[in-house]
């Protein structure tokens, strides 16, 4: 990633990037005609512009170098979508998805948590890449080279394989039908309500519910990351690190180190100051003020014996209500306003979107809603200037959003997809548990839809993940609907499974379109290794369970080594809905969740009523929801990391925004390589020599 001197006017090369030929200033101005409505905002012809941003704003910065990422790659021609998906990817792919499967599995039965495996997979994707054309360089013979695209399809494939230990469930829902857990409890003990975990029955469940929701994305990804800019902060600090090692060696950035800090810090780099303030505000609205208040009314709103968090019954179901109706509400009003910005460009009956050289997406479907082409967050963290001239970060974002929208999925495919997927599950999953019936599965399908959006919606916010949050609630839904006596429970469970099959997948689409936006990879190669990661992993995880459940005599019992921590919550949330629905929740626990839904919507509209510059201000409430699910503690990290950040920025501006991400990504991939190298310490039962606790005086 080379850089350009500000104090230097030398004429900068044109990096050579497919379907990006240059225009002329005639042809440029006829195709940004609609641009904002005016010509007075029409953008200079993108690489006519390269030399002129490289030598403006020497009093804003001090005539310092600042970064320009797609420079460094002049020399490197974007392979076409079907050359970035390799063999040599692929076989890597599906060796580092299951020893990545291995250990997350492990690692859930035990403990019940998951890691994400995206920050250090394509870290050693590359390695291993690497390593094997070093060894052909050696026997005298050249390989193709390793792209940068090439090793986001790699990424893109480990993780769609390793995502289904979370999605498929082997951890919690499934396990939660087994008669195992079911024993546990005189509620919901009975043969209709039990289903023992079968390899194959997992295998067709997985393969029927796991892939609608990659489709059901692909119609909002322009949406989502050019119109929304959605951030995605692991997705960014990929993109970051895949450009990086992937630099030429005279690069100024292509040095990069790891150190091991908290992921939280970093992302509260990345975050905008507004992401970070909302869950601030957030964690002191819950946590400062309305739970110690829910907290003060226990044996008064609900039994004062039930206190546990993952209890529904108890102060948990105010907990599980309150965050999941702010993220609902503020995802709905976001929805609403998607449909109605379309339908308004519809019936204008004309071209209304930016139009961008080479760009067979706008050309072929002129109706889309319009591209802000300033694309996703350049130098400044809450896009207060966004013109495309002002920093040489937007010339990169041109760049990209050019090659973003170049890639063409049609709807048609989308929509098919998603149908075919839909009827499929609606034949198979009645055939699989015989309680349920069709269309409580075209209803779970209609409830997925817009909890997908949502999920991906937080997902690029914060980077959290409510997945289990959403699949609980659709517990509470079908397993009322159904009732315990007709098999309410495995109703339930199902149901959580359906949810958490669909929108998982269809946030890790998302996360990867948006590290393929930064590295130039193509949408429609990562959609492809994302359907084949996601089959391989519909194979290896039930077949990895079955050899944990297999080999450890008491699995999944409380004593055992593998106790599935989570699967017996799950059947808890499953009897409370099957037996009392959303009536089981505590007292005026669903007043607070619609008030709270509807403020969410209200705070929406307020923000857009205000003027820009002081809308800014107003917290975004998908944000605050998330310390109700995650906890206040997050806030601390994320304020820390937005204060480095904003301290950097008033020392030197040039200077953070150049090398800030970099840091940020740094913290994030040192905390991934940690939890790595955790990881393969319990793989292997590694005993530390020295354990220390902390607790209060008086206790031992």
């Amino acid at each position: 990633m080379e850089t350009i001197d500000t104090n230097s006017s030398t004429q900068a090369k044109v990096p050579r990037h497919r379907s990006m030929q240059s225009t002329t200033s005639e042809e440029h101005e006829q195709q940004y005609s609609d641009y904002n409505g005016t010509r007075d905002n029409i953008p200079s012809p993108q690489y006519e512009r390269l030399a002129k941003d490289g030598s403006r704003g020497n009093d804003a910065i001090g005539g310092s170098s600042m970064p320009m990422v797609e420079i460094g790659f002049n020399d490197k021609e974007v392979p076409t979508w079907t050359n970035q998906i390799t063999l040599r990817s692929l076989i890597v792919s599906v060796g580092l998805g299951t020893f990545f499967s291995i250990l997350s599995i492990k690692e859930s039965l035990s403990t019940g948590v998951v890691s994400s495996v995206n920050i250090y997979a394509p870290v050693v994707g590359y390695s291993f890449i690497k390593g094997w054309l070093m060894i052909l360089e050696t026997s005298g013979i050249v390989g193709q080279p390793f792209t940068r695209q090439e090793n986001a399809m790699i990424q893109s494939c480990v993780v769609a394989i390793t995502g289904i230990t979370v999605s498929g469930g082997l951890g919690n829902y499934i396990f939660a039908m087994s008669s195992i857990i079911a024993s546990r409890y005189p509620e919901g003990n009975d043969p209709q309500n039990i289903k023992d975990p079968g390899t194959a029955w997992i295998i067709a469940f997985l393969f029927v519910t796991s892939f609608s929701g990659f489709f059901f994305m692909i119609p909002l990804r322009r949406y989502m990351i050019l119109n929304l800019k959605l951030l995605y902060p692991s997705a960014d600090s990929v993109g970051n690190l895949l450009n990086t090692i992937h630099s030429p060696l005279n690069s100024k950035f292509a040095s990069f180190y790891f150190e091991f800090y908290t992921v939280h810090v970093g992302v509260g780099m990345l975050c905008p100051y507004s992401t970070t303030f909302s869950l601030l505000v957030g964690s002191i609205l819950s946590w400062g003020i309305l739970f110690p208040f829910l907290r003060s009314k226990r044996g008064i709103w609900y039994d004062s014996v039930v206190d546990a968090r993952f209890d529904y019954r108890g102060f948990g179901g105010y907990r599980f209500t309150l965050g999941l109706a702010i993220i609902l509400g503020d995802s709905t009003f976001h929805i609403l306003k998607y449909i109605v910005a379309n339908l308004i460009c519809k019936s204008r009956n004309k071209g209304t979107t930016a139009v961008i050289s080479g760009s067979t997406d706008n050309h072929h479907h002129p109706h889309h809603l319009p591209v802000n082409i300033s694309g996703p967050r350049c130098s400044d963290p809450d896009h207060e200037s966004n013109d495309i001239d002002s920093t040489n970060c937007c010339t990169d974002t041109m760049i990209r959003t050019q090659n973003f929208l170049n890639e063409f999925i049609p709807t048609k495919v989308a929509i098919v997809g998603v149908v075919a997927l839909v009827a499929v599950s609606a034949i198979s999953l009645p055939i699989i548990f015989p309680p349920v019936k069709w269309y409580y599965v075209l209803c779970m399908y209609a409830v997925a839809s817009p909890v997908a959006f949502s999920r991906a919606h937080v997902a690029g916010l914060t980077d959290m993940n409510p997945t289990a949050s959403f699949g609980r609630l659709a517990m509470f839904i079908f397993g009322a609907w159904a009732g315990v006596s007709h098999g309410g429970v495995l109703v339930a469970l199902v149901a959580c499974g359906v949810l958490m099959s669909f929108i998982s997948p269809a946030s890790q689409l998302m996360s990867e379109l948006k590290t393929g936006y930064l590295t130039l990879a193509s949408s429609r190669s990562i959609l492809v290794t994302k359907v084949f990661g996601n089959m391989i992993g519909c194979i290896v995880t039930p077949l990895i369970f079955k050899y944990y459940q297999s080999h450890y005599s008491g699995f999944g019992g409380p004593r055992s080594t593998f106790s599935v921590f989570m699967a017996p919550y799950f059947r808890e949330g499953a009897i409370t809905g099957g037996l009392e629905g959303l009536k089981g929740l505590p007292m005026y626990a669903v007043h607070f969740g619609v008030a709270f839904f509807i403020a969410a919507i209200v705070i929406n509209i307020i923000k857009e009523l205000l003027p820009e510059k002081v809308a800014k201000y107003v917290p975004i409430p998908i944000a605050m929801g998330v310390p109700f699910h995650i906890g206040g503690y997050i806030s601390i990290s994320f304020c820390i990391g937005s204060l480095i950040a904003f301290l950097w920025r008033k020392k030197n501006k040039a200077k953070a925004d150049a090398y800030s991400p970099m840091v940020a990504t740094a913290l994030i991939c040192g905390d991934g390589f940690w939890i790595l190298l955790d990881s393969i310490l319990t793989l292997v039962n590694f005993q530390p020599p020295a354990c220390a606790s902390f607790l209060p005086a008086g206790q031992s």
